[in-house]
């Protein structure tokens, strides 16, 4: 039986964690195409907030906010908590 050199080992973790990130990155994506505006233009905002409040389930907000979109871009979580805190009635 032979067993990983301690680089080995550490370096395996390392692609199995940057895989694993991958992967969700890729899932916030193809959530995202399949929901917001494609082509030319950025999404709206609101459409952006509405997309994070349906996937903040399956994903973290913090995840979503760091994922750019088709144009590079991306919406600061503060941007997102403070837009949803406004567009909810109140209680």
């Amino acid at each position: 039986m032979s067993t990983e050199s301690s680089p080995e080992s550490a370096e395996l973790k390392r692609f199995k964690r940057e895989n694993a990130e991958l992967r969700l990155s890729n899932g916030i994506l193809g959530a995202r195409l399949r929901v917001l505006r494609s082509g030319g233009t950025r999404s709206p905002t609101y459409l952006i907030v509405d997309y994070i409040d349906v996937h903040k389930v399956r994903f973290a907000v913090e995840q979503i906010c760091r994922v750019p979109d088709e144009h590079g871009t991306t919406i600061p979580p503060s941007t997102y908590y403070a837009l949803a805190a406004h567009s909810r009635p109140p209680r």
